[in-house]
């Protein structure tokens, strides 16, 4: 039994992160359009896994603290950003990424 709870703790450690925010639920293998307000887009991929690619800036890893998403780059740059429930895929928002910039985010 003892052996059971580990292995759940595990995976629930593993995949937690995915069940703490239905919008970031939606965002987990999708791809996800950051427009900014100069027009540069930056195209992401969430994992399950906890990580993050773009197709322009590398990746790093992401975690859900409440409604915010965080992330750390691969450069060790941290920051968090809020992320509204009951987004899904067609969606776009506006908000401010984790470095304080406003974007339009499109889950694709």
């Amino acid at each position: 039994m003892k052996n059971m709870i580990a292995i759940t703790s595990i995976l629930t450690a593993l995949t937690g992160a995915a069940s703490a925010n239905d919008t970031m639920d939606e965002m987990i293998g999708a791809s996800v359009t950051y427009t900014y307000a100069d027009g540069t887009k930056v195209v992401a991929q969430y994992n399950a896994d906890g990580t993050y690619t773009t197709d322009s800036l590398g990746g790093g890893q992401w975690t859900i603290d409440g409604d915010e998403l965080c992330i750390t780059t691969q450069s060790g740059d941290t920051g968090c950003t809020m992320l509204e429930s009951g987004r899904a895929a067609g969606d776009s928002w506006e908000a401010t990424d984790a470095f304080g910039n406003p974007v339009t985010i499109a889950i694709n």
